[in-house]
C-alpha cells in the first residue's frame, strides 16, 4: 500500500507513522487530527488496520479540539494507557518521549 495518501487537497505521508508503529508496536493508538481533516480519519485507522491486520492495536479518535503542537492532548494520552499518540499536523515538530 502506497505511503502517501490524499485527505482532500491534502497529501499525508505515512512513513514516519509506519516507522513509529513497527519500532513501538504499540497496542493503543490516539490519533489527533485538526479539524478540518477529522472527517478524512476513517482512512488513516483503515490503512493502520489493513497494514497491521496481523497485530491491529486498538484505535482511539481524538475529537476535542486541536489547536496545533500547543495542545496535545498528553495527560489524557497517559491516562487511558496510549502507547503512541499520531498528532497530525501543518509541520513536523520536536518528537517527545511521552505518549
Amino acid at each position: 500500500m502506497a505511503s502517501i495518501i490524499r485527505l482532500g487537497e491534502y497529501e499525508l505521508n505515512l512513513e514516519e507513522i509506519e516507522k513509529e508503529i513497527e519500532k513501538n508496536h504499540p497496542e493503543k493508538i490516539l490519533i489527533q487530527l485538526p479539524d478540518g481533516l477529522k472527517r478524512y480519519a476513517r482512512i488513516i485507522i483503515d490503512w493502520i488496520k489493513t497494514k497491521y491486520k496481523d497485530k491491529t492495536p486498538i484505535i482511539y479518535l481524538w475529537l476535542d479540539t486541536d489547536f496545533g503542537a500547543c495542545d496535545i492532548p498528553l495527560r489524557e494520552a497517559k491516562e487511558l494507557g496510549i502507547d503512541l499518540l499520531i498528532h497530525i499536523g501543518h509541520d513536523m515538530f520536536v518528537k517527545s518521549t511521552s505518549p
